[in-house]
């Protein structure tokens, strides 16, 4: 879903920024193309590796590592738009109705939401 969207995105806009965990970072390079890459800007954050461990030990332990991704990672969003004003902010993927969303961290930035999940 989160790829559909990237293209989306690019086919209308003149500047994209994705945050992504690290390990999709190269596979997202490689997979578009030179004129696209020109316009998308890929930022790869991800835990320690304390907390990836969390996902396969703990019970729920993805959604845990989801929603500490997030709130973490509000600092990263917070420079890059500090870097290049975003016009716009939007959540694509694994987003669900009570977990935390780090892109409503950007105060006068309009926010999508979505598609969301429960």
């Amino acid at each position: 879903m989160g790829w559909e969207f990237l293209k989306a995105a690019l086919s209308v806009c003149e500047h994209v920024d994705v945050l992504t965990r690290q390990k999709n970072v190269q596979l997202i390079r490689e997979a578009l193309s030179d004129e696209q890459l020109v316009r998308c800007r890929l930022i790869g954050f991800d835990l320690g590796l304390g907390a990836k461990q969390w996902k396969k030990r703990l019970p729920l332990g993805t959604q845990a590592y989801y929603a500490a991704w997030q709130i973490r990672a509000r600092s990263v969003v917070r420079r890059l738009h500090e870097q290049n004003r975003f016009d716009l902010a939007h959540h694509v993927t694994f987003a669900t109705d009570y977990q935390p969303v780090v892109a409503r961290a950007l105060k006068g930035v309009p926010f999508v939401w979505g598609p969301v999940g429960v």
